[in-house]
């Protein structure tokens, strides 16, 4: 590295240290959760077999090995009663995640809608000729390791959901590669999407709505197979999906400010309304306190919902439990809290 260049990146951490440090300044003392979330006792059982399942895959060798020493942090948070194997299995899909979210937010594949659908065609089956999404032979390699972890993960979770839980996640499953596409069309245009059409895509590209189908296991029950048609169903689910993705841009406006990248909510609130970063941090948070009452109405509205589809005492408890796990599962917002993803000391990394 240059003097100049070392300069300039001094100049960068400079940079990201103000955006980060006008933006939870802007926020903390107005969040509407709680950010001293209650951890699963489990995690450290979990943590072992979290991290073993990342050595037989080789995932834990990638740049980003960091966070992948604390993603059973996140679901400790997320599912913060799930047994050990439960909590593992948390742990072995967001790190699948993970790495498919830093593969299109940082590398080719995000940047070209035909480089993104290539690729998640290829993740089911390998492709008869060469995946056109990455020249690198990082990339190749890492889609072979990602699509190879899949097929385990997608075997413990078919094991362990019912049939309708099992319809569930691949649902979301592929409603989390339309956004991933959509987001990858949008950055190839360099479109910025108006506020309205972003929120429609970032409900379903980080992929906690496969988190979510977890929350049954974790809390130990099971939900009516009616249930999964009920309009209601996927609005508890939305919601939180929404209330997890809006929270997660809030803390992560500095890293994508950075990068360049349009896809933050934080940051297309400044854009449309014309306002300074920490206004649209205030607006943000108001989103974020308007869904999470949003949601509360809906569980609140839900044992009546139930009662007309002559659901018995036994799945009105299973449904509450259900909404706990999903009131639980939000308090992984803990977890953003100084860890290096989110510092501002570690966003060009």
């Amino acid at each position: 590295m240059t003097r100049d260049d070392s300069c300039k990146d001094g100049v960068a951490q400079h940079t990201l240290r103000k955006v980060s440090e006008t933006v939870l300044e802007a926020v903390l003392s107005r969040w509407p959760l709680s950010l001293k979330g209650e951890t699963n006792p489990a995690q450290e059982t979990a943590e072992r077999l979290h991290l073993d399942w990342l050595h037989r895959y080789d995932l834990v060798k990638q740049s980003c090995r960091p966070e992948t020493m604390h993603l059973c942090e996140v679901s400790a948070y997320a599912f913060p009663h799930a047994d050990a194997d439960i909590l593992a299995l948390a742990s072995y899909l967001t790190a699948w995640l993970f790495f498919i979210d830093e593969l299109f937010d940082t590398g080719e594949t995000g940047m070209r809608v035909d480089f993104a659908r290539a690729f998640i065609a290829s993740l089911n089956a390998p492709p008869p000729h060469p995946v056109k999404c990455d020249t690198s032979a990082a990339h190749t390699e890492l889609l072979g390791r990602i699509r190879r972890s899949y097929r385990d993960l997608a075997s413990r979770l078919r094991d362990r959901m019912s049939p309708p839980q099992w319809a569930a996640f691949t649902s979301h499953l592929d409603t989390y590669y339309d956004a991933l596409a959509a987001e990858a069309a949008n950055r190839e245009q360099q479109l910025a999407p108006a506020l309205d059409d972003y929120c429609a895509i970032r409900r379903f590209s980080s992929g906690a709505q496969c988190q979510i189908d977890l929350v049954e296991l974790s809390v130990s029950t099971r939900l009516p197979k009616y249930m999964y048609d009920l309009p209601a169903f996927h609005q508890m689910v939305h919601f939180t999906c929404d209330i997890a993705n809006w929270t997660n841009d809030v803390f992560s406006a500095a890293k994508e400010y950075a990068a360049g990248d349009v896809h933050n909510l934080v940051l297309i609130l400044q854009r449309e309304a014309g306002c300074s970063l920490r206004e649209a941090a205030v607006k943000a948070v108001n989103l974020i306190e308007t869904r999470l009452h949003d949601m509360q109405a809906a569980q609140a509205a839900l044992p009546a919902l139930l009662a007309q589809h002559g659901a018995s005492p036994t799945t009105q408890q299973a449904t509450q439990r259900w909404t706990d796990g999903l009131q639980h599962f939000l308090q992984h917002a803990a977890w953003y809290l100084g860890h290096t993803r989110y510092e501002t000391a570690g966003a060009t990394t």
